[in-house]
């Protein structure tokens, strides 16, 4: 908890606890006491903190945007990940949108 209070990070210690076994660095060891891996914490205050670039926007917002149904917009994004960038933020790795790459789709092909 000393390290969440010095990084200014506001998480309950159940809180903390759940997203530790969840995102597997509090594990129970083979003589039943859990153990708190770094390098795994590390990774995932890294996700938790990640800023969104410019020119991203959430997958939802660009289908209201463009006024196309979720499902339509999610198949096109994975169908043609090499030409509209994609990136999974935050921990529960919401899918953000290159918008430019993805309106140039949009007038290329529809």
């Amino acid at each position: 908890m000393l390290y969440c209070e010095k990084n200014d990070i506001k998480m309950s210690r159940m809180g903390l606890y759940s997203a530790g076994l969840k995102n597997k660095f509090i594990v129970l060891n083979e003589y039943g006491k859990l153990e708190f891996i770094k390098p795994q914490f590390k990774k995932w205050l890294e996700r938790r903190n990640m800023k969104i670039p410019e020119g991203f926007i959430p997958i939802k917002d660009c289908a209201k945007i463009f006024k196309k149904s979720l499902v339509w917009t999610y198949h096109v994004v994975n169908e043609n990940k090499s030409k509209i960038e994609t990136l999974e933020v935050g921990i529960k790795r919401l899918l953000y949108v290159n918008e430019k790459q993805f309106r140039k789709y949009l007038r290329e092909c529809y």
